[in-house]
């Protein structure tokens, strides 16, 4: 199995032609949906082989917020915007 790039972009654009499945781009709501109910923005259930995660809200909301901000940067690190 092949997982698709977990960056800003890949996220919250389009998904139909990029392997994430054929369903509209993560906000903060269906991202956090999709980390703890394993179901994707358009409302289908994730691959049983997608974790899901239990954690605080507190925790959540950050790591959201670090998913939704992490630009690619030359050399393939990643950095986060908040």
């Amino acid at each position: 199995m092949c997982s698709p790039p977990l960056t800003t972009a890949a996220l919250t654009g389009e998904h139909g032609e990029a392997g994430h499945g054929d369903h509209e781009g993560y906000d903060a709501s269906t991202l956090a949906r999709a980390i703890t109910q394993g179901i994707d923005a358009g409302g289908a259930e994730l691959d049983s082989t997608m974790p899901r995660w239990q954690m605080s809200r507190q925790d959540l909301g950050a790591l959201v917020d670090y998913l939704l901000g992490i630009e690619v940067q030359r050399g393939g690190e990643h950095s986060g915007d908040h």
